[in-house]
Formats: structure tokens, C-alpha cells, sequence
């Protein structure tokens, strides 16, 4: 989030939320952590330092009344009144600091402010000096806004991998730093992959550390089917992925309590169930987070890292979403006797991928082939905005190919995903020669359009019954053999896993197969009433995670699991599920069920990148 820049005086009749302030320091209050800061006109302003993002700093500034100070930090009110700043960064100005010159540099670097965020620079330890503030202002007018931020992130990458004697940046050096990073984009263009299809099996590990409050990329078991601990270790994992994402929810982000009142959202504090059992036989309502059990029949239980404890769900109110076993969920109630009374369960809320990457940054975690998120080329964005390509998805295609293909002769698509299953009726001990003989009458039967042949990528996923490999998540894709008999027709050819990563231009999408709605409707603990389509969509994107089944519905490789994970969440996530068809949004991602092919009339859906619009299409003249 862009901070606003402002002189205390300005501050009280502005309606920022962040704001990034410099003023002198008046008093230091240690016991309480707070600052009075003031300007030349006298005004004052409150300042706490309790949440600082590196606490330490505070100690090594050694801050003395009359200092010049700089913070950056969240306003926090009471109605239309400012009761304090909570201060995420503060920067000590030298003892050679010119209020005035600063005074201009601010009215210039408002110009652009509304996309430009200083702060990146500080956060990286960096400080930016007058002269190399305005020239970069000035580059930024040039920068396209959409690719701004992606932009200054590359430009701090190339100042913090040079070895800088100093963490003041000036204008020379500044210069030199841009025209290096205009080479490393020319090159670029010439070696970005425009489309990528990424398997799970390559796909990298990275978790969230709690202590570094970051995500690291972890080594992979060698053993596909893990050990005891790989298990246990997934659904913490999950845990921590889904409660560091809570945490930073509005609901539940820490705020001043005699706010609390005043504001129109109700605010929660988020308790674990250590501290709940802790507060004795009974305690006021509390909110908690933890994965949904049954260790004993016919009653369930919540579990986190610090407990278990028995759930009463009698009164319980459901939000939206399917509940099952082993889903990770949050419940409000009361203590009573060591069991607790659930008042309200709901699912963990969702984040917007481009929240989550402004707290992380543009880190890759698919394994493509950009040494950051594909998000920060500037070039793949231009060319997706200018594209006309689209993606046709389909499921359970065993008829009506022919058809298809001359909708398409004229205009071949970008590519054709084609998941399964690939075989109606699947014989056991001939599967294999049965696959081959499909595979045969569709290349012979594809060849027949040449254009299609050569522009269009094919993408293969196996089905739930298709039987080459254990129905274990991810699968395993097609044999070699399918391979050697299509690639003689096809140009561009993937025989992919399931789940699937697709990488266009900067867009994710991916791609899995599996009736998930037939099996969460069995299991789940309470049916919702209605649309449970559109309940299936917001269970995979609060839970981040495409199977949050138990293992014993729908097994996993436990080395692996990160491979189902939704988070960031991407563009486009296409669940093939034999039920109708259908499109939503949440999060700012889009979320399709093309439905099965075969029974549902023919039916499936095109994408279509640069506008980000789904048609729905159907093969009517039979």
C-alpha cells in the first residue's frame, strides 16, 4: 500500500490510513513505548512503537528529544479523531537534515506518489538521498503505472546484490543502477518464456517460517511417500500458512480497543486453544483457529500446535463452505467444563494475491523459469494485453471432438486442455491398450487440421479413472508411449500431472481434475442449503489448497502436498468436477468448472487472458 506523505499540520484533515511523517521528537515515553512529536507550528502527534517490524531498531537509534525522526506507520482513529500513529518503521534523520529542502521534495514526490512507495527502499535498508528521490520520480512518470511497482522492485533487487560501502543511494548511483536494469530488460526480451507448463513433481517448496515471518524454500523428501513426520508436518504447515494470513486480516489485525466501539467492522483477537485452557473452567467468548478432528466417534474436536480440546457444534451457526475432517476452521464460543460451546464456524478469509505479494514480494514459488514472479515482467504484461489468444478447457472429452476441432479450423486457439477421463469404459487388465487405441483414433483424427497441429499447445490431464498410475495426488501423467504416439501430429505437446501450473505471459492458472463436490458432500458435517457449487469455490480459496479432503478420500503424496497449495492465489483455477458448470470470483481470482463434457451437452469454456473473461460455449449442431 502507497503511503500517504504529510506534514503533521496536514495529517488531521486528511483521511489517510498509512501515512509516512517527519517531525521532532518532544518526549520519549520507554514504560509505554510511545513518542510526542512536534512541528514548527507546534502541533503534536502521538506516536507508538509497540509493533515495530524489527523491534530491536528502537534500542539502536538511541532517539533523544529535538531529533528529527522519520515513521511510517498505520493511523489509527476514534470516530473522526486521531488518537496515535502506529509506527512500523522509524528512521533517524542525521544531525545535518534541512526540514525545508525536505519540505520541497515532498510537494515534488507527490506528483506521483499515488503509485510510488518509498518506503520499498527503506524496508530493504536502503535511503534515498534529495537528488535521487527526484530523479527517480521523474523515471517513474515514464514507467507504465501498471508495471511501476514490478519496476522499483527490480531496480532495489540491483541495488542490494551490489556491494555498496554505504546504504545512502545518490543520484550517480542511482543512474548507474537504471541503465543497468534497461540492458537486463532488453536481454530479457529475447528470453522470457511466454507460456510454461509446470508439473507438480518440480514444482519447489517453500514454507512460512513463524520466527523469520517469511516464506523459505524447504528440501523435499527424496522418499515419494514421506515418513511419519513428512505427514504431521503438512498439516502444520498448512497452519501456519492459513493463520500468519488471518493474523493480517482487518478482522483480526490488533487495534486500539477503545476504537473498537466506533467502528462499524467487529474486531476479534485471535486466541490459541493453550490459552484458552489456561483461562480456567469458563472464559468470555474467544475466537480460535484450528483444524477440524474427530479423535473420538461421534464428537469432533479442534486442534492447533499449542492443544486439543471437544467441540459442541449443537448451536453452532455455518457460514458458507463445506466442514469436514481435517479442514482448518475458525470458531467462536465459550468455555464451559472443558468442552466448547461453538456459537459460529466459518473458514479462515481469503487474500488477494497482490496483498499477499505486497507483504512478501515477487517471490517465485511455481519453479517456472523467471528468477521472480512472472508478475514483475514488464514485457509479458504488454504482450498479454495485446494478445488475442484464449484457452478452451475441457473434461471428460470422449465424443464430439470432430465437431470441436472445425468450430476451431479458422482461429485455432492457444492452447486445448483436455482433462480426463480419457475412456469411457476403462477395461482393467487391457486399460493400457484400450488408452493407446484412443489416443490413436484422436491423433489420426486431429491430423486433419493442420493448423490446428502446428499453432495450438495440447495439453493432456489424467481423469480420477484413468488407471495408468495410483490415484494418489499429484498424479503421475500420461506413459511415454501416449507421448510417442501424438507427438508425431502435434506440434506442441504436454502430457501433464494433476494438478497442473500453467504460466502465460505474467498469469497463473491451474488446472485440477477431480469430483471434488460428490466427496465433500458425503463427508462434510453439515450440508450447506443451496448453490453448493459456489460453496465448493470458497472452500478451495479459504483453505488455499486444492484437496482439503482427509487423506483416506483423496490420498496425497505427503512430500508433495505443497504442490495442491493455493497460495498466492493465482489467476485462474479450473476444477474439472463432473457436475454442471461454473464461474466465480473470490479474491480478485476467478475460479471455473467447465463440467463434464460428455454429459453435460457439450459444454465447456474458453479464457481469455487479455480481457480476463470466461464464455461459456456449447457444440450444438449435432
Amino acid at each position: 500500500m502507497a503511503a500517504s506523505w504529510l506534514c503533521i499540520n496536514e495529517l488531521f484533515s486528511s483521511n489517510a490510513s498509512v501515512i509516512c511523517i517527519v517531525a521532532r521528537i518532544q518526549s520519549i515515553n520507554s514504560i509505554q513505548r510511545t513518542l510526542i512529536l512536534y512541528d514548527n507550528d507546534d502541533n503534536t502527534l502521538h506516536v507508538s512503537f509497540v509493533n515495530l517490524r524489527t523491534p530491536s531498531d528502537i534500542q539502536s537509534l538511541a532517539l533523544l528529544p529535538g531529533q528529527y525522526i522519520q515513521v511510517y506507520g498505520k493511523v489509527i482513529r476514534q470516530g473522526a479523531n486521531i488518537i496515535r500513529v502506529d509506527a512500523q518503521i522509524i528512521r533517524q534523520l542525521g544531525i545535518d537534515f534541512d526540514i525545508n529542502e525536505y519540505i520541497k521534495g515532498l510537494i515534488l514526490m507527490r506528483n506521483y506518489m499515488a503509485n510510488v512507495d518509498i518506503t520499498a527502499f527503506r524496508l530493504r535498508g536502503l535511503d534515498l538521498k534529495f537528488d535521487a528521490s527526484q530523479y527517480l520520480v521523474e523515471l517513474a512518470s515514464t514507467v507504465p503505472s501498471a508495471s511501476l511497482i514490478s519496476w522499483l522492485d527490480q531496480l532495489i533487487d540491483l541495488l542490494t546484490k551490489r556491494n555498496l560501502s554505504s546504504s545512502t543511494v545518490d543520484k550517480t548511483l542511482l543512474t548507474n543502477v537504471v541503465q543497468e536494469l534497461r540492458a537486463q530488460l532488453s536481454n530479457d526480451s529475447h528470453n522470457e518464456a511466454l507460456f510454461s507448463v509446470l508439473n507438480a513433481f518440480s514444482m519447489p517448496k517453500f514454507i512460512y517460517s513463524r520466527s523469520m515471518k517469511k516464506f523459505i524454500e524447504k528440501e523435499i523428501d527424496n522418499d515419494l511417500f514421506g515418513s511419519a513426520r513428512t505427514r504431521s508436518e503438512v498439516f502444520w504447515e498448512r497452519y501456519d500458512l492459513l493463520s500468519q494470513r488471518t493474523l493480517r486480516h482487518d478482522v483480526f489485525s490488533q487495534v486500539n480497543l477503545a476504537s473498537v466501539s466506533t467502528n462499524k467492522v467487529q474486531k476479534y483477537q485471535l486466541k490459541t486453544i493453550e490459552h484458552l485452557l489456561a483461562a480456567g473452567s469458563k472464559s468470555e467468548k474467544v475466537v480460535l483457529l484450528g483444524m477440524l478432528s474427530q479423535l473420538h466417534e461421534t464428537k469432533y474436536d479442534l486442534q492447533d500446535p499449542t492443544g486439543v480440546i471437544s467441540l459442541n457444534l449443537d448451536n453452532a451457526t455455518f457460514h458458507p463452505g463445506f466442514y469436514f475432517e481435517n479442514c482448518f476452521v475458525l470458531v467462536e464460543g465459550q468455555i464451559d467444563d472443558g468442552i466448547f460451546n461453538v456459537s459460529g464456524i466459518g473458514l479462515p478469509p481469503p487474500e488477494s494475491a497482490q496483498s499477499t505479494r505486497s507483504y512478501f514480494g515477487e517471490i517465485n514459488i511455481t519453479g517456472n523459469t523467471h528468477d521472480q514472479s512472472a508478475k514483475t515482467k514488464i514485457r509479458l504484461k504488454e504482450i498479454e494485453q495485446k494478445s488475442d489468444d484464449a484457452f478452451v478447457f475441457l473434461s471428460d472429452v470422449m465424443e464430439r471432438i470432430e465437431q470441436l476441432f472445425d468450430g476451431f479450423a479458422d482461429q485455432p486457439p492457444f492452447a486445448f486442455i483436455f482433462c480426463g477421463n480419457f475412456l469411457s469404459r476403462p477395461t482393467a487388465n487391457l486399460y493400457i491398450n484400450d488408452l493407446s487405441d484412443a489416443f490413436k483414433n484422436f491423433a489420426k483424427l486431429v491430423a486433419k487440421y493442420p493448423d490446428i497441429c502446428e499453432r495450438a499447445h495440447f495439453i493432456f490431464v489424467p481423469g480420477p479413472q484413468d488407471r495408468h498410475a495410483p490415484k494418489i495426488y499429484p498424479r503421475a501423467p500420461f506413459p511415454p508411449s501416449i507421448n510417442d504416439i501424438l507427438k508425431k501430429r502435434i506440434r506442441h505437446l504436454h502430457l501433464a500431472t494433476n494438478p497442473v501450473r500453467l504460466q502465460y505471459c505474467t498469469q497463473e492458472i491451474v488446472i485440477f481434475r477431480e469430483d471434488l463436490l460428490q466427496k465433500l458432500c458425503r463427508y462434510c458435517i453439515k450440508l450447506p442449503s443451496d448453490n453448493l457449487p459456489m460453496h465448493l469455490c470458497h472452500t478451495l480459496v479459504t483453505q488455499a489448497h486444492l484437496s482439503p479432503l482427509p487423506v483416506y478420500m483423496t490420498p496425497i503424496y505427503w512430500s508433495f502436498d505443497h504442490a495442491l497449495h493455493l497460495y498466492p492465489l493465482p489467476d485462474l483455477i479450473v476444477v474439472c468436477d463432473k457436475f454442471k458448470s461454473i464461474t466465480d470470483t473470490i479474491a480478485d481470482c476467478t475460479i471455473i468448472n467447465p463440467g463434464s463434457f460428455a454429459i453435460n451437452k457439450y459444454c465447456f469454456k474458453v479464457y481469455l487472458p487479455a480481457t480476463r473473461e470466461i464464455e461459456d460455449s456449447q457444440i450444438t449442431n449435432m
